[in-house]
Order: structure tokens, then C-alpha cells, then sequence
């Protein structure tokens, strides 16, 4: 149980010897504490500061999440301070010409990641996605020429675009429409279920990143002395790019499968569309399955937490020795 998902409104968790007890009305869940290396907490759910402490002690980071799968911050153990590692790192936000190399990778790394599962999903389906792979191949290979972010950043935009419109097809058989990417609020469930999954693939970077020691806010691509004070974790921004098609597998596996219906999610006044929770809950359950998942990478298999981690690692030795390039996790 390496992430623990609690989102009964009202519910209220406390330390009990070595368990961590949640107590939901009259229900009541035990957790033992040394299998638990991460809490999401969405909406009202209460925490005791003994638990505040413990978790702190253990090294477990906490994060808050609105009752609708809203990132709003994060409760975290004290983290090691490598400044060298840093300095090394607010080089690059000062300087471009430093932080192309990396940015290039995060956007090659989403590009072709993306453009393999959904050519693959569409062509099992039945429909050609050549024209899509070619086009997609032809944004990976300019973001791969240009010598400029802010031309990089418009590669990549575009090639989201290409790739988002490509979902009409994949879903016109579903009784799920597809109209294009939206956000704050999502207003269908396809977008629903996408935004509440790059929310969990967030946490995730956030944590691989701290635990390396770089600084969470200072990125590359979504970075720059103009984009890095704004208050967003725009390493963590950077580094999910090359994961965001995992969210997009998850989705597009539970939405086409027939398993989630249009009657599992609900809809706010303000127009949002999300999951109910109780079937959030088999959401969540699907995404500790595939984030434990092995696959090869580097002659070992690991699962994809794991990768994530050791993708912040190699950024980390990348940037203290030149020797070392970062290249994106491409499977």
C-alpha cells in the first residue's frame, strides 16, 4: 500500500501504535504504518498532529487535494539541501542556452511517447493513423532542431493539439464525446478523468524531485526567469511530460473498456464534470496498479514510480556532470 487514498468527507485519521486508523462515521480502516509511503487527502478529511508528526518523522509527504482532485498543496518532511546541486540547477533557469538540452527531452520524450500509444490504440481500432504519426514525428523531429524554448514550447503546443484532436476518432464509437482539451473546470468526463490523473502524475514528479533535492519551482521548459515565479512547480511540470501518456493509457483503457458509464460521473453548477467517489475510488486502486507496474528500464525492470524516480536521479547527475546527458524515458 504505498499511497493511501482517503476521500470520505468528514473522515478522520489518527495514529494507533503502528497503524494508522481512519475513522468514517461509524466505519472504521486500519493501515499498518510501515507500508504507507504517501497520503492524498481530497476534500474534508481531518488529520491528527500526532499523525502530522509521524508522518513527517517517517519521511511521508501529505498531499491536499480539493474534493474534486484539485492539487492545493502539500504537507513535507524536511528534504536534504544540496545547493551545489541547485546552483547548478538556477543556471540553467538563468541561462537558455543551458536549459534547451533538457526542455528538448521532456518535449521529444512527450511527443513520441504519446504519438506511439495513441497511433497504437487507434490502429487496434481499425482506423489508419499514419497521417497522425507523421505529423506527430514531424513536430518531435523540429522540437528536436530548434535552439529556442519559447519555439520549443510552441512545438510542443502543437503537436497537443494534433494529438488531442486525434481523440475524436478514437472515442466516436464510446458513449463519451469528445470537443477538445478543457480544464478548470473539466467539463466532460473525458476531461474529467485526464485532469484528476495528471494531478496524481504531479504528485508523483513533486516527490521524486524533493526527495533528489532540486527545487521543485525552478524548471527548464515551463521555466525561465519568466515563468519560475509564479509559485507552480514547473520542474515537476517538466519532468511529467515524458509520463503524461501513462494517464492517457489509464483513461483511455477504463473509458473504451465499457468498465465506467456517463452515469459514474456528476456534474457541479459551475459546469465541471467529474468522477462520483465511490467509483473515484476504483480509479485511484487502477492508478497504484499501473504506477507499480515493472517494465524494463536500463537492463532492470521497475515499476513506473520507481522510473520516475531514477528520471529525476539522471536529471540530477546531469546537471552536476557534464559528461552525463538526460534523455527522456521513451519504453
Amino acid at each position: 500500500m504505498p499511497a493511501l487514498y482517503l476521500d470520505a468527507q468528514g473522515a478522520y485519521l489518527r495514529k494507533d501504535g503502528g497503524e494508522y486508523l481512519v475513522k468514517s462515521g461509524e466505519t472504521e480502516q486500519r493501515f499498518p504504518a510501515a507500508q504507507v509511503e504517501r497520503v492524498i487527502l481530497l476534500g474534508n478529511v481531518q488529520l491528527s498532529t500526532q499523525v502530522m508528526a509521524s508522518l513527517l518523522e517517517a519521511g511521508i509527504p501529505v498531499y491536499f487535494l480539493s474534493s474534486r482532485g484539485r492539487y492545493r498543496g502539500r504537507l513535507n518532511p524536511a528534504t536534504h539541501a544540496n545547493v551545489r546541486l541547485r546552483m547548478k540547477q538556477y543556471e540553467c533557469v538563468r541561462e537558455a542556452t543551458l536549459a534547451m538540452p533538457y526542455a528538448r527531452w521532456f518535449v521529444i520524450g512527450k511527443i513520441r511517447n504519446s504519438k506511439e500509444l495513441l497511433c497504437r490504440r487507434l490502429s487496434d481500432a481499425g482506423h489508419d493513423s499514419s497521417a497522425l504519426r507523421n505529423t506527430l514525428k514531424g513536430w518531435m523531429d523540429s522540437a528536436g532542431r530548434t535552439h529556442s524554448v519559447e519555439r520549443l514550447r510552441g512545438f510542443e503546443g502543437m503537436a497537443a493539439r494534433d494529438y488531442f484532436q486525434a481523440f475524436t476518432t478514437l472515442f466516436s464509437n464510446s458513449p463519451f464525446l469528445w470537443k477538445g482539451r478543457n480544464r478548470q473546470p473539466p467539463r466532460d468526463p473525458i476531461n474529467g478523468m485526464l485532469s484528476l490523473g495528471y494531478t496524481l502524475l504531479l504528485n508523483e514528479c513533486i516527490s521524486a524531485i524533493e526527495v533528489i533535492g532540486l527545487d521543485v519551482h525552478a524548471g527548464m521548459l515551463h521555466g525561465g526567469e519568466e515563468h519560475s515565479d509564479y509559485g507552480k512547480p514547473s520542474l515537476a511540470l517538466d519532468l511529467m511530460e515524458e509520463f503524461r501518456y501513462l494517464v492517457d493509457r489509464l483513461v483511455m483503457r477504463l473509458l473504451l473498456s465499457g468498465d465506467y458509464k456517463p452515469k459514474d460521473f456528476e456534474r457541479t453548477p459551475n459546469g465541471g464534470c467529474y468522477l462520483k467517489a465511490n467509483i473515484r475510488k476504483v480509479f485511484f486502486a487502477a492508478w497504484e496498479s499501473l504506477m507499480q507496474s515493472p517494465i524494463k528500464y536500463d537492463h532492470r525492470r521497475l515499476g513506473y514510480r520507481l522510473i520516475i524516480g531514477e528520471q529525476a536521479n539522471l536529471l540530477a547527475r546531469a546537471l552536476q556532470d557534464e559528461g552525463i546527458e538526460y534523455r527522456a524515458f521513451m519504453p
